[in-house]
């Protein structure tokens, strides 16, 4: 500007410039001094200063984690940002003193600002199972689980636990149920559910709720069958055999395998089964025994068992009886025969004692008869009157003996009157005077070998089987004077005799375990002279 100084002497002008400075204003914050944050949501909060010229906005000291401060280059600033779980502890606050400065060129300030931080926690929630399974009389645990921050305080708040299993809260939100539950838990054999309410309370939100079951199995007593491992019953007998296990719960009984006829097999539900009935006759040989092989088994939840039961079956028979009658008569010079029978199971063998009439035989048939057959010699009575033999019959099975007298009366008609004959030369109808009749050529007295006594088997085979004692009789033809044997290697348990009427007996008992063909040699020996024949027997 120009200055002019004027007096009455003169005036001067002068450029004067003028120069003025502003200082400017100091900084000052007009933002709060605190700021709320919460963990796990983002947010900002704006630090404003006011200065003249605009002042720079810079932080010290620890934000929290997850947060940041940026200058935005007009007097104020942000800090921005999602705070961490790990800002604060859950359902809890934390301050965060920071120092704030705001410079410029006039002056500088600073402000304390508390950034506080809360972490509202998370609510609880169960993350294990609603169910478990323990077993009786085992040691078993189970951890109940739960989320959310601060940790859940877990409780059972209705419902009750089985005798010997307790739930325990372990501190750090979770909880345990263990121990070891009593057999009373649970039926034997079977299951039992406990079920039961949990709650986990942190203070955040509403406590979490769960419905529990714990279920209990008793696997109880495995069955095991008690009784014997063979029975035995009587033909034509009522009998019984108990069938005992033990085990819990009481196992089901049952039978694989055929019983003999007239015995049934009945469960009778507490453990035990009865066999019972009258084996028929059918069911064992007679005067034998037949033994049938049985598996019994035990089932129940607990477990499965089995025994092997053998039941032997005896058939005693009947005793023989003869039951023909105790006389018979025969004519000499006629062929006649008499039947001899028996009663009585197993068949009987029949048997003479004493001495037949000449010309008469006896022969077991093998079918619980005998024959007495023949022509009765002249000389077995006196002629015109009779001669009586009295005989002792036997009836022999493994079921028993008999015997009976048989009256054999042989009857001898009168000789019929011989008339003279005709002296030589006496002359005669024809009147040839020569004789019409000649006498017997006296003997040269020369000697003749014998000859060969025959012989004849009934049959030259027999089949007889193992296991079951048999008799058989086999019939042999030969003169009566003649000796007969028997002889061959035959297996233990099978025999080959001569029975007093001259005939083969064949006897199996039940020794007899070798099967196969054996061969016997039966002899026939009569004046030095001897006739063989062979006799098969399949065994089995």
């Amino acid at each position: 500007m120009t200055v002019k100084a004027q007096n009455a002497v003169s005036q001067v002008t002068q450029t004067l410039t003028i120069k003025v400075t502003n200082p400017g204003a100091a900084p000052s914050f007009s933002s709060a001094d605190n700021a709320a944050f919460t963990t796990g949501a983002a947010s900002a909060f704006v630090v404003s200063a006011s200065a003249a010229p605009t002042a720079a906005l810079t932080v010290t000291g620890t934000l929290p984690p997850g947060l940041s401060f940026a200058d935005q280059g007009n007097g104020t600033a942000k800090i921005t940002g999602t705070p961490t779980a790990a800002a604060a502890p859950p359902a809890q606050s934390v301050d965060y003193p920071v120092t704030v400065k705001a410079q410029n060129a006039v002056n500088q300030v600073t402000q304390t600002l508390t950034i506080k931080v809360t972490n509202p926690g998370t609510a609880a929630a169960f993350t294990s199972g609603s169910a478990t399974n323990f077993t009786a009389g085992v040691a078993s645990t189970f951890t109940i689980g739960t989320s959310g921050a601060p940790a859940a305080a877990i409780s059972k708040t209705s419902g009750e636990l089985p005798s010997g299993v307790t739930l325990v809260d372990n501190g750090d939100g979770t909880a345990t149920l263990a121990g070891t539950p009593a057999r009373s838990a649970a039926p034997d054999g079977d299951s039992q559910n406990y079920t039961f309410a949990l709650r986990a309370t942190n203070g955040v939100g509403s406590p979490a709720t769960q419905s529990f079951t714990l279920t209990i199995f008793n696997p109880g007593d495995t069955p095991f069958i008690t009784s014997a491992t063979t029975a035995g019953f009587t033909t034509g007998t009522a009998g019984s055999f108990t069938v005992t296990s033990s085990g819990e719960p009481k196992p089901a009984l049952t039978k694989n395998g055929e019983l003999p006829t007239g015995l049934s097999f009945h469960d009778n539900g507490d453990g035990t089964a009865t066999i019972s009935g009258t084996p028929a006759a059918s069911s064992a040989p007679a005067a034998g025994g037949l033994d049938y092989d049985l598996t019994i088994a035990a089932d129940s939840k607990s477990g499965h068992s089995s025994k092997a039961l053998k039941i032997t079956v005896t058939n005693p028979g009947t005793a023989p009886q003869i039951t023909s009658g105790g006389a018979v008569e025969f004519t000499t010079g006629i062929a006649a025969s008499f039947t001899v029978t028996s009663s009585g199971d197993p068949v009987a063998a029949l048997d003479a004692d004493g001495d037949l009439p000449d010309g008469l035989t006896f022969v077991d048939n093998g079918d619980g008869t005998a024959t007495i057959s023949g022509n009765p010699a002249l000389g077995a009575a006196p002629a015109g009157a009779s001669r009586d033999y009295p005989i002792s019959l036997a009836a022999t099975s493994d079921a028993g003996d008999a015997s009976k007298q048989l009256t054999i009366t042989v009857r001898r008609p009168a000789d019929p009157v011989q008339e003279e004959p005709k002296k030589p030369g006496n002359g005669g109808d024809n009147g040839s005077g020569g004789s019409s009749g000649g006498s017997r050529a006296a003997s040269t007295g020369s000697s003749e070998p014998p000859a060969v006594p025959p012989i004849t088997l009934a049959q030259a085979k027999l089949a007889l089987p193992i296991g079951t004692p048999s008799r058989r009789v086999i019939a042999v033809e030969a003169p009566a004077d003649a000796q007969v044997t028997c002889t061959g290697k035959l297996p233990k348990g099978i025999s080959c005799k001569v029975n007093k009427a001259g005939d083969l007996v064949v006897a199996v008992t039940k020794a007899a375990t070798v099967a196969g063909t054996y061969k016997v040699t039966v002899k026939v020996t009569q004046a030095g002279q001897t006739t063989r024949r062979t006799l098969k027997i399949k065994l089995g």
